[in-house]
């Protein structure tokens, strides 16, 4: 039900992040909650969601830029 869940509120976006993945190529040591960084890029007017093909991806159409500050 979960990935069903998340499916459905996936924006329509055709590229996602590993967010794990960039924090260890960003050496960035403790990493906040994935469902925390969605909500911040919303909060910047950004669309966000977390991805049904990776437990730990994110999809946004913000900049690589952004996304780092936001890390």
């Amino acid at each position: 039900m979960k990935i069903l869940n998340i499916a459905k509120n996936e924006i329509n976006f055709p590229f996602y992040y590993d967010i794990h993945r960039l924090a260890g190529i960003l050496k960035i040591g403790e990493l906040p909650k994935i469902d925390d960084i969605v909500k911040k890029l919303k909060s910047k007017g950004f669309k966000a969601s977390r991805t049904s093909l990776d437990y730990t991806g994110i999809k946004t159409n913000a900049s690589f830029k952004e996304l780092k500050r936001i890390l």
